[in-house]
């Protein structure tokens, strides 16, 4: 993964020795010669699309290269996909509700309702009431 870096130039740079490469090396494998490869990581020119294609596929993250961010995502199991879809399925106006039943599941947030069980009887209080 590239550091979180200001300039273009710097992550090139970082890119560059994630791979264990030297200039020379690198600006191979992109296609332009070391002093190119220099210019690009001292921000003195910038480099063109056909480049960019020839690292990315050296495995460049070219987003993150780019913009800073990376561009990939977690993988996800099969039950958090569904999950997913069920969620944004449900109406925006509905969301809160569930957005509080998932924090009172992890314990981030008091339930809105208390159930308790006893001796086969279940029995609730709202958030507030005494019982």
């Amino acid at each position: 993964m590239i550091p979180r870096l200001s300039s273009f130039s710097a992550r090139l740079r970082a890119a560059r020795k994630d791979l264990g490469l030297d200039q020379a090396a690198f600006g191979a494998l992109a296609g332009v010669q070391r002093t190119a490869q220099s210019n690009y990581e001292k921000g003195d020119r910038s480099p063109d699309v056909d480049y960019l294609l020839r690292i990315s596929e050296a495995g460049v993250d070219i987003v993150e290269l780019l913009t800073g961010i990376p561009s990939q995502t977690p993988e996800f199991e099969a039950w958090e996909l569904e999950t997913l879809a069920r969620l944004r399925a449900i109406p925006a106006e509905q969301r809160h509700a569930i957005n509080t039943i998932l924090r009172a599941l992890v314990g981030e947030a008091q339930p809105l309702i208390n159930l308790t069980v006893h001796s086969g009887r279940t029995s609730f209080a709202q958030d507030g009431d005494k019982r």
